[in-house]
């Protein structure tokens, strides 16, 4: 097992690949734009967590800035992107080094490296190993930071406390003054009055020394050993004029930690630094942003073949990789027992109606419009959406079957699941978080609906449901959501057997209340709700034959035979139904004393209420297509 100290050393030789970050101690900003320079960095660091024993654990920074690259679309990078407008002018000599690793093939996007670098650390965080406690420490240290603090979050804007220069405070703070002579004999304090002590000038009016590579390392990034080259040029060599003789002693100015909030990547801030400036902007914009560009991008697939070519589905890839890995972590620090700081970071911060707020933003998009657009982390975002080639010039518009708002689901059950587990509900309140998420379902269309209980169903098989709060509240849902839209009353039991569910479905009360919606409607709009209530009952049995661990394959055969019988007997209603229900309308509309009431009764049976057969063909072919099929799948 490796020691500290030579965990350290690794992570002292990671950071050599971004010389930059030792200017940090000087009053400079550094902008990291060479891609040359983060490829080295990746290419070192995706090494590393492919060996066999893992020991090289970067620095806070770095994986400040490797967050800040995973989260951000390639195109963003306008500093090293020649077909796009620069706001900063490049030299040539970085636009050749930037345009050759656009133009290869042979490696994959910094965003997506650097995402699947950090999915990695993610994994080995969870180890037992030296290197594995360091890596956890310090991914803890910057998820936390991306998380807004509670008094951040305040409806009113912080105001900044204004500070005294130092020479002022020295000033008012004390009436005498310590004089330090070049005299080893003359060791006295000496008192001075106040109105003859004048403050020193502020230091802004110094002149201040020229630094022969301060222009350059501001716009060019990763010089490496050539730096050295430009100290020799005739211009740079210029100084300003001597400045007067100061004391041989004097205070030495204690040497500055390193601050992050000096780091540029590619002309912009650090993730974490955008998420805690005052404007507001915290994780939960990011979520709200990263599901409106799975919306928008979902409206695009719609007609546009070469959509998954276009801006915002890379922004939407880039946002909802990084927000997958902040969760999972989250998810870590749970399991370790990190609730209260969890809750306290993530869902206090939004103040009353958490859940209610929560479930707003996680459910952002899926085709409800709304006039609160969100904003976008970086503003250049907005640019290149507006500015997309892809859409505006497409030539190819056909139909795609892949879809952002079927591939946002299985984020957006994360972050519910999160919230059931950070922040849970009181048992008096137990059906407050199963109503607030039934009313957002039903005001989804039905299609996001299914999507989403279909995501539900696979995320519970995969984590297992041995105290899963999650399978018990979408299992609620479903019954809500199944009397809320189809009419159809069916009783939660506290243990949703398979069984259960089947006997409850095809109750006579079932049937009569799909028939009374079969005759107070067009046929095309029962057959809609006939395939809503299938598509829910569906979902009931694959969740009960998911959560319950002891059906044995025989219960399988016997609920396909059941559910096939059931069809029979469902489609056979229809004929003796229709007869009772024509009997009382045909007396009040039909019925005349001047017309042959028994010739004309049996035409208006079958023309009018008795269904034809290719209706009871659909209505067949949709159970078949909906339950049977499904159903057969565990057979």
């Amino acid at each position: 097992m490796l020691g500290r100290r030579c965990l350290e050393l690794q992570t002292e030789l990671v950071d050599l690949f971004l010389p930059e970050i030792s200017l940090l101690f000087l009053d400079s900003v550094v902008n990291l734009n060479n891609t040359q320079q983060l490829d080295s960095l990746l290419r070192h660091l995706e090494l590393s967590t492919r060996v066999s024993t893992f020991n090289v654990v970067p620095s806070i920074t770095v994986l400040h800035i490797l967050f800040t690259l995973s989260i951000r679309s390639s195109s963003l990078n306008w500093s090293h992107d020649w077909a796009r407008l620069e706001l900063l002018v490049s030299s040539e000599y970085m636009k050749q080094v930037n345009q050759s690793y656009d133009l290869a093939s042979y490696h994959d996007l910094l965003q997506k490296r650097a995402s699947r670098i950090l999915h990695a650390y993610t994994e080995l965080a969870s180890e037992e190993t030296a290197a594995a406690e360091m890596l956890n420490q310090r991914m803890e240290s910057v998820v936390l930071s991306l998380l807004p603090a509670p008094d951040n979050t305040s409806d009113f804007p912080r105001i900044a406390k204004s500070k005294e220069p130092s020479e002022m405070q020295s000033y008012l703070s004390t009436n005498s003054a310590e004089v330090i002579s070049d005299s080893e004999e003359s060791d006295e304090i000496v008192d001075f009055d106040d109105s003859l002590v004048i403050p020193e000038s502020p230091s802004k009016t110094k002149p201040k020394s020229l630094n022969s590579f301060t222009d350059l390392g501001s716009r060019t990034s990763g010089l490496g050993e050539i730096a050295v080259l430009f100290k020799d040029m005739p211009h740079l060599l210029a100084q300003p004029s001597p400045e007067p003789p100061e004391s041989d002693r004097k205070w030495k100015r204690p040497r500055r930690q390193p601050s992050l909030d000096e780091i540029r990547l590619f002309d912009d801030v650090l993730l974490f630094k955008r998420l805690q400036e005052p404007s507001h902007y915290s994780i939960w914009s990011v979520i709200r942003w990263t599901f409106w560009c799975a919306e928008l991008s979902s409206q695009h697939q719609a007609y546009f073949f070469n959509c998954s070519q276009s801006q915002v589905h890379g922004l939407y890839e880039a946002y909802s990789s990084t927000l997958l890995i902040v969760v999972r972590f989250c998810e870590l620090l749970y399991r370790r027992g990190a609730t209260a700081t969890l809750k306290n970071r993530l869902f206090d911060v939004l103040g009353f109606a958490a859940h209610d707020r929560a479930i707003e933003f996680i459910f952002t998009g899926l085709g409800v419009a709304t006039n609160d657009l969100p904003s976008p982390c970086y503003s250049r975002e907005k640019i290149v959406i507006s500015s997309d080639p892809v859409i505006h010039n497409s030539q190819c518009k056909e139909r795609t079957v892949y879809c952002a708002n079927a591939e946002s689901m299985a984020l957006r059950l994360r972050l519910l699941e999160l919230l059931l587990f950070v922040k849970p509900l009181r048992a008096a309140n137990a059906l407050e978080a199963v109503d607030l998420l039934t009313e957002k379902l039903l005001s989804l269309p039905a299609t996001n609906v299914d999507l989403f209980l279909s995501a539900a169903q696979a995320r519970i098989a995969e984590t297992g449901t041995d105290g899963n709060i999650l399978s018990h509240v979408i299992m609620k849902v479903v019954f809500s959501l199944l009397q809320k839209r189809t009419g159809v009353v069916l009783n939660a039991p506290s243990t949703c057997t398979l069984k259960k569910i089947v006997d409850a479905m095809y109750m006579q009360r079932t049937c009569d209340a799909m028939m009374q919606e079969f005759f107070s409607d067009k046929f095309e709009s029962f057959l809609e709700s006939w395939q809503r209530f299938l598509t829910l009952c569906a979902r009931l049995i694959e969740l009960a034959i998911t959560t319950d661990q002891d059906i044995s394959p025989h219960c399988y055969i016997e609920t396909y035979e059941t559910l096939k019988s059931a069809l029979e007997q469902a489609t056979a209603l229809f004929c003796p139904t229709a007869e009772s229900v024509a009997d009382e309308s045909i007396e009040e509309e039909f019925f005349t004393p001047n017309q042959d009431f028994d010739e004309s009764r049996s035409s208006i049976e079958v023309i009018s209420i008795e269904p034809s057969s290719c209706e009871r063909e659909k209505i067949i072919s949709s159970f078949n297509e909906v339950v049977l099929e499904r159903l057969s799948l565990f057979l």
